[in-house]
This record gives C-alpha cells, sequence and structure tokens, in this order.
C-alpha cells in the first residue's frame, strides 16, 4: 500500500510526469509501419503492409520484430516488398491448414508454397495435408453440380452448414473451372501414390502437387 503523505512519495510526483498512451487503430497500422521502415531507411509498399499485417496483428510489438527481421535480411538500398515479407516473416509463423486453403482459393501459388513450406518444417504430415486439400477441392467440385445448388440444404451434401462459410466456398468455386478441379484431384491422387510407392520427399511431393491444383 502506498503512503501518499510518505515525503519521498511527495517528491517524485513532483519531478515525474505521467503519460497516457493508447495503440494506433487498425486504419492508422499502414501510416505507423511506413513511418517505422522510413526510420529503418527502408520504403514499404501496400501489398507487404498487407501482409505484414496478416503475419502480425495490430500488435505494434510483433510488427516492430517482424519489420527489424526483414531489414536485417535485406540489401541495405532495397525497398520492402510483399514477396519479402512473405520470404522471411512468414516463416516465423506456423500457419493452419486453413491459410493454405485460403491461398488456394485466392490462388495465390507463391503465399501457398511458403505456407506448405512452413507446414512441413513443422512437423505436419504431407499424408493429412494431402486429405485435408482433397477434401476441400472436392467440396469445390460439388459446388459446380448446378442441380445441386437448386436444392434448398445443398449445404448438408457437402458438409458445410455455416451460411457464411457455404457462400464462401460458393465464391471459391467459382474461380476455378470444372477441368481446373478434376486437375487438383489427379493431382493429389498422385501425391497420395508418391506416399505409397515411393520415397519422394515431403517438401518435394507437396510441391509437385501444388503444381498440379494451380495448373490453372
Amino acid at each position: 500500500e502506498i503512503d501518499y503523505k510518505n515525503a519521498l512519495y511527495k517528491r517524485l510526483k513532483e519531478k515525474t510526469v505521467t503519460l497516457m498512451t493508447t495503440s494506433p487503430f487498425e486504419n492508422e497500422i499502414p501510416a505507423w509501419v511506413r513511418q517505422y521502415a522510413a526510420e529503418l531507411g527502408r520504403e514499404i509498399d501496400a501489398g507487404a503492409i498487407g501482409e505484414l499485417m496478416r503475419y502480425a496483428g495490430s500488435d505494434l510489438g510483433n510488427l516492430s520484430n517482424e519489420l527489424d527481421k526483414v531489414h536485417l535480411y535485406l540489401p541495405a538500398d532495397k525497398s520492402i516488398g510483399e514477396q519479402d515479407i512473405r520470404m522471411i516473416s512468414g516463416y516465423s509463423r506456423t500457419f493452419s491448414i486453413d491459410h493454405l486453403l485460403d491461398a488456394i482459393g485466392q490462388k495465390d501459388k507463391s503465399r501457398a508454397v511458403a505456407i506448405i513450406k512452413n507446414l512441413i518444417e513443422n512437423g505436419i504430415s504431407e499424408v493429412y495435408l494431402i486429405v485435408a486439400l482433397y477434401q476441400h477441392i472436392w467440396k469445390l467440385l460439388m459446388l459446380k453440380d448446378t442441380r445441386l445448388l437448386q436444392t434448398p440444404d445443398y449445404g448438408k451434401a457437402v458438409r458445410i452448414y455455416n451460411p457464411k462459410q457455404l457462400e464462401q466456398m460458393r465464391l471459391v468455386s467459382a474461380r476455378f473451372s470444372f477441368a481446373q478441379l478434376r486437375c487438383a484431384v489427379s493431382a493429389l491422387v498422385d501425391a497420395d501414390r508418391r506416399v505409397k510407392t515411393t520415397s519422394c520427399d515431403p517438401l518435394n511431393n507437396m510441391m509437385i502437387a501444388l503444381e498440379g491444383i494451380m495448373c490453372a
């Protein structure tokens, strides 16, 4: 308990200043990142800022740590681009299968490559990845069936019960042609076959599979 009548407390109070600080709002983060990068002697583009926030969130400590890391790795005269964030900052975070599915749905091959490397390096089984990707692609294929989409409860058929998630999956399915999704299924079947019949390195196996999935 503080004794507010204590002489030492009174002397300290007279010589100190209390500052109230607040974190910036999310829409203020990009400007903060640009300013921090400028203090490091770097420029950073909008895509890189978005990717950095995807990895580090809006915590200023995490953002500054990731920027410091990128700054140390890059040549002195290079500005910070989106790919730099993916290749340097991205590896410090353990991703989930959902991040991989999102990258594939966005047809973002470079991000999908980085996430697969991250997952494999953090001990995620290639068999698990193959199964999860196969189930996801198969659902996208089912959502190409116009007859299915005309039924009132087609979400049950693809086992997606959240209406928002179902609509999002339908939009992702629309980005791919039927032939592209069949190509993706074939690539995953081949990946499963390599697991069972060859000594293919897990990362190489998934990279080959990804080429087939992103065959568009």
